[in-house]
């Protein structure tokens, strides 16, 4: 299971279950919590359509409403995937016995998240 708010952590769960050589090198280079890892896709940038900010957009609040209520399910799916995806994290760290997961990019996806969950406490618990 993958998460793209830890898209370099879900590929390193992808490269953990291939079993050929060119996987478990790149697991060895890029899936650990250290200031020589390397990201496992290489660099990447995001890509934008636009310069318009999500938070420019003016949302009628009857309209709000109903959004709110349509991605009431979302929110519940995701937050179900991101607690599997924690947990899938955790026990492959305990077998290859090492981080995968940075503790700065729990913290870094904190307030993204904050309206799922407290990520970094929820990692802790998995």
């Amino acid at each position: 299971m993958g998460i793209t708010d830890f898209y370099d952590e879900s590929l390193c769960l992808l490269l953990s279950r291939l079993k050929t050589e060119a996987a478990a090198v790149r697991f060895s280079e890029s899936c650990r919590c250290s200031e020589d890892a390397k990201p496992v896709l290489g660099k990447t940038e995001p890509v934008t359509h636009g310069s318009v900010s999500s938070t420019d957009v003016h949302v009628y609040p009857e309209l709000a409403v109903k959004m709110d209520r349509l991605t009431a399910i979302d929110k519940a799916l995701f937050s179900v995937a991101l607690r599997g995806f924690l947990s899938e994290i955790r026990s492959l760290e305990v077998r290859v016995g090492h981080r995968v997961l940075c503790p700065h990019v729990l913290k870094s996806a904190e307030p993204k998240l904050a309206y799922v969950t407290n990520v970094t406490a929820l990692y802790a618990i998995s």
